[in-house]
């Protein structure tokens, strides 16, 4: 059987959103980076377009967050507890978008299904991190060289500067704090599925929290992972993911 995955679709127009926001945070930096070496009138029409570019910036980023994105991971919720609890609750389906053999109760698959999604959104994000970093640098040094302006009384260039950069710092510490809150996370999981393994009831409730704290992770930090890294590591995360699944150890007592 051949994977399917029918909610890829929903996350389109965020991914396309994401293309704009990243031609901004370009153009941004371009821009402030000439106005650092100009002078004249030619200053005003650089402030134009850097208030342009950080209203535009911002207005995307919430129109996504809160419609696009949000729509496209309520389905992905959706879509995670049909599978593992075998109840149609809309007409996007998957096949083969979870890799694990704990079928048999719904509960149980439940659980694995997401930390099998914690597993390897905690070794992209890992991989995203020098990225994230490098951008909150280079926002950082051009908000730097943006406040020399103050002494001409571009107050305006470097209040836009300023929104746009404090932006672009917030999305990169929002994926650092994403990132080890989804790594403690995932290690308690393997704590209890693999080393230990379940076994009581207290356990069986305890996978109902994590699956409850995975999914608020990613709703309140929103991060995007990265789609080509995806790609990249796919073929050696699975591999990794087929040996960590038939470690889980899942006992019918209890």
């Amino acid at each position: 059987m051949s994977r399917r995955d029918d909610i890829n679709k929903l996350y389109q127009p965020s991914k396309a959103l994401e293309k704009v926001c990243y031609a901004l945070f370009t153009a941004d930096i371009a821009i402030s980076l000439i106005a650092a070496c100009v002078g004249g009138s030619v200053i005003s029409y650089l402030t134009v377009a850097l208030v342009i570019i950080a209203f535009l910036y911002m207005a995307i980023s919430i129109i996504d967050d809160g419609i696009m994105w949000f729509q496209a991971e309520s389905a992905r919720r959706k879509n995670s507890i049909q599978v593992a609890y075998d109840v149609r609750l809309d007409e996007y389906e998957t096949e083969k978008y979870y890799n694990n053999n704990n079928v048999g109760d719904p509960d149980i698959s439940y659980a694995t299904n997401l930390f099998e999604s914690a597993f390897f959104t905690k070794e992209i994000s890992e991989k995203m991190l020098l990225g994230a970093v490098a951008k909150l640098i280079i926002a950082v040094v051009v908000l730097i060289i943006s406040c020399r302006f103050i002494a001409n009384d571009d107050i305006l260039l470097v209040i836009a500067q300023t929104v746009f950069s404090a932006v672009v710092i917030e999305d990169a510490i929002r994926l650092i704090i994403f990132t080890q809150r989804i790594k403690t996370l995932y290690e308690e999981g393997y704590h209890e599925l693999i080393t230990v393994g379940i076994s009581t009831t207290a356990q069986r409730v305890w996978l109902k929290f994590f699956c409850v704290e995975y999914e608020s992770i990613k709703a309140h930090y929103r991060i995007r992972l990265s789609e080509s890294l995806f790609n990249k590591l796919n073929p050696q995360l699975s591999e990794t993911w087929e040996k960590l699944s038939s470690q889980i150890k899942i006992s019918t007592g209890g």
